[in-house]
């Protein structure tokens, strides 16, 4: 399987590419960020916040030839 060397987060059932990730103490304003980063959500884990976009989710069709 390809690897991008993306980070990825699943929260809530959705799966969401990391864009950035900051030290927590270190972020002051999380809407300003998510907007300079077009970000969707910002997730905090430990000590560190991750602004993610989320990963549109497409439904697929199996093709069987005869």
């Amino acid at each position: 399987m390809y690897h991008s060397g993306k980070e990825f987060a699943n929260f809530n059932d959705v799966l969401y590419v990391v864009v950035r990730a900051y030290p927590a103490e270190r972020v002051k304003d999380v809407d300003a960020i998510k907007k300079w980063l077009d970000a969707d959500i910002a997730l905090k884990k430990e000590n560190m916040m991750f602004f993610c976009k989320e990963v549109p989710s497409i439904e697929f069709e199996e093709i069987v030839e005869e």
